[in-house]
């Protein structure tokens, strides 16, 4: 009896071994770009108030298991350029890194434009207007997060060739925008090579100890690229992980499939929201005048990061790189006393002085 019983017991566990590894070789593909509304599993367009009547647009997904109401951590992707010989449209619509560096899940993914703005319209090669495309990007970044749950203290920047480039010609361009990023993933290029106008060691610089993954293939035009990027980044210090695809020229398709690369970066990932390197965290309370707790109230600091406070009147806000910042706490209907706070970040966490209601 017992020997029949450990043989079920053993066929049972390879059966659902198999079974997972089955789900593991079978994700889902990305879905169709459509213009439904947003919705958990779908890729759709969405064009901006300011861009009402043109062709200029962003892709939105929301992962299979979002839910109203839950934060998630954001993956924002440039666009390559358009090139007939590797069946590459440039366009905002046949991106798909996002995708397959969060498996469909526990991500929101936005697909970024590059915006031309004499024809009012995406730019499918090269870079349009610069000012355009980083405006867009920060503004409707922030009404994603609002509105979508997007963790503004928890985005990643990625792209392929144009896109792997845009890392830092648009993500690194200034200051504001600069200051967003978590972590960067340029696949196949980087700011800093012959296609790259002068300035990049400065928009590199802008990195500020948070961390980069590289990749290229081994037969890829954009390894020498990737490669300064490399060496750019050791120089000035910076976290940086690198991994050549052997037998992969210039293109992004392989992360369609399993891969030690593939799964190296998705730990990458995870590792990097859960130790936030190169970042440090500001924390502290709201409260009464009466020195009660008071949730709900969005407590923002510098140009970009926020977070809103607990039941317990707390709030914490990581990722964010040294230098000095002002700490703002609002409420509707409610003032605050101090108004604002200014604090300097080093190389530590700082707690901030309470922020209390007007009596």
């Amino acid at each position: 009896m017992n020997t029949i019983l450990l043989r079920i017991l053993f066929l049972h566990i390879i059966l659902t071994t198999a079974s997972l590894i089955n789900a593991q070789e079978t994700e889902s593909p990305r879905p169709p770009f459509t213009d439904d509304t947003p919705a958990a599993g779908k890729f759709v367009k969405q064009t901006a108030d300011e861009y009402r009547d043109t062709n200029v647009y962003h892709g939105l997904y929301l992962p299979r298991n979002w839910q109203p109401g839950k934060t998630y951590p954001v993956i924002v992707e440039y666009a390559p350029n358009k090139y007939p010989q590797g069946n590459v449209s440039g366009k905002v619509d046949d991106c798909r890194m996002g995708y397959w560096l969060s498996a469909g899940q526990d991500f929101i993914w936005v697909v970024m434009p590059y915006v031309n703005t004499e024809k009012k319209e995406n730019q499918i090669q090269w870079w349009g207007s610069e000012t355009a495309t980083v405006t867009y990007c920060v503004t409707n970044l922030k009404r994603i997060c609002e509105q979508f749950g997007g963790d503004p203290n928890a985005i990643f920047i990625t792209g392929f060739s144009r896109g792997a480039i845009a890392c830092g010609y648009i993500g690194l361009r200034d200051d504001s925008i600069a200051d967003i990023w978590l972590g960067f993933i340029p696949h196949s290029h980087i700011d800093g090579g012959r296609f790259t106008v002068p300035g990049s060691r400065e928009r590199l610089a802008r990195i500020k100890g948070r961390p980069t993954f590289i990749t290229y293939g081994s037969d890829d035009n954009g390894k020498p690229e990737s490669l300064k990027g490399v060496t750019f980044l050791t120089d000035l210090k910076f976290p940086v992980t690198q991994r050549e695809l052997k037998g992969v020229g210039h293109a992004d398709t392989w992360l369609e499939a399993d891969s030690p690369t593939r799964r190296d970066m998705r730990d990458w990932i995870t590792s990097v929201l859960k130790n936030r390197p190169g970042t440090n965290t500001v924390q502290g309370r709201v409260l009464t005048a009466t020195g009660q707790p008071l949730e709900g109230v969005k407590v923002q600091c510098g140009p970009w990061h926020w977070s809103v406070t607990d039941a317990s009147g707390n709030y914490k806000i990581p990722s964010l790189v040294p230098g000095t910042r002002t700490l703002t706490a609002t409420k509707p209907g409610i003032t605050f006393t101090p108004a604002t706070q200014e604090i300097t970040l080093t190389d530590s966490n700082v707690t901030a002085s309470d922020f209390k209601s007007a009596p």
